[in-house]
């Protein structure tokens, strides 16, 4: 943004999007936050995937659209049908 050769923005965000129950990563983006300039603390924004999906849940048109965002919660933020899997990597891992 500081070093664009056409200025073609005046102004930019950061999102991040973590899983509701990933308490150190929104404690790392409060961490972070302050060491932003105080005009640029606002650009860090910090959003919980739950709260995007369920926004998009209103806004799907299309079956593709319907399907995609199925995937994305079972993929994301179904953490039991995952379950099993994880417990086949920690005890890999464990070894």
């Amino acid at each position: 943004m500081l070093h664009q050769r056409d200025a073609a923005y005046d102004e930019g965000y950061f999102a991040v999007l973590y899983h509701d129950m990933d308490a150190s990563c929104l404690e790392a983006i409060q961490a972070y936050r302050p060491l932003l300039r105080p005009e640029a603390a606002n650009t860090l924004l910090d959003w919980p995937l739950n709260d995007v999906v369920h926004a998009w849940e209103n806004r799907v048109a299309t079956r593709k659209q319907e399907r995609w965002l199925a995937d994305l919660r079972l993929c994301y933020l179904d953490l039991k049908a995952s379950e099993a899997a994880w417990d086949a990597y920690r005890r890999e891992t464990a070894k």
